[in-house]
């Protein structure tokens, strides 16, 4: 039987709370967010009836928090397409009696059909979606996946409008963005927290740049949110993070894009 956690903190006047099982992590064990400036963004942007997409769900943190942060009001869509991890979400969503979390068993990338999950055993938030010319070792654990394309969810749902999406997809995260195409092209959504793994973005062939060039394509203006340990943004929550500017940093960040009014 699972033990779990209550996670509390205040929130617009009153205390909002979810549940997790460990663990934890450190920052939630010592009675802090996860991601402290990226929660806050999630805390500050969030409404009751909002619709939030959480790409890279891993065990459903974020996707918690905001069925936290909303009160049950509204729509979150999580895909995670570790199947081990997604245990831990389907779990999590089950403890906390959240029935507007609609949890897939997928990766979101730019083509629909089947394709491959390399789990990292030592972080279960690493495991990422391999390419077709990625090659593996024999001890890896390697898992069949399913991918499906935004667009045709957002189409088949019906959803109007897109509060905010989150992108945690271990440099996989253009992929995310060509199956979103019909969907950012409708200004949809307002907001897009996008994680910056450089490693990961080259190992895809990507790069920090090019991405956050799609972004203003698609009419967005850029943030960078600040890193715990590693003050990025002169001590605020986050700052404005316009091109060509680039932060000199090791670590992996997130971003905020702001749909321009």
């Amino acid at each position: 039987m699972n033990s779990y956690k209550k996670i509390q903190f205040p929130h617009n006047g009153d205390v909002a709370s979810f549940l997790l099982s460990p663990p934890l992590g450190r920052a939630l064990e010592s009675g802090f967010f996860h991601e402290q400036f990226t929660s806050l963004t999630f805390l500050e942007l969030l409404r009751p009836g909002d619709t939030v997409i959480d790409v890279g769900a891993c065990v459903g943190y974020y996707s918690l928090l905001s069925f936290a942060a909303m009160r049950g009001q509204g729509r979150i869509l999580a895909f995670e397409p570790n199947p081990q991890t997604y245990v831990r979400l389907a779990r999590h969503i089950a403890a906390n009696g959240a029935s507007c979390i609609m949890a897939f068993n997928a990766a979101l990338s730019d083509k629909v059909g089947a394709g491959r999950i390399l789990a990292n055993s030592q972080d279960i938030g690493l495991s990422r979606v391999l390419g077709a010319e990625d090659t593996v070792g024999q001890e890896d654990a390697v898992f069949p996946c399913t991918s499906l394309c935004l667009d045709d969810l957002v189409e088949d749902l019906q959803l109007t409008t897109i509060r905010l999406m989150k992108i945690d997809a271990e440099g996989h995260e253009q992929h995310v963005m060509k199956g979103a195409h019909r969907t950012l092209s409708r200004r949809l959504p307002d907001y897009v927290v996008c994680e910056i793994n450089r490693g990961e973005l080259l190992r895809n062939g990507f790069g920090e740049i090019p991405l956050r060039k799609t972004f203003e394509e698609y009419g967005y203006q850029t943030e960078l949110i600040n890193n715990v340990g590693v003050d990025l943004c002169g001590g605020r929550n986050r700052k404005p993070y316009p091109l060509p500017e680039v932060v000199e940093t090791n670590t992996v960040f997130n971003l905020l894009f702001r749909r321009v009014p």
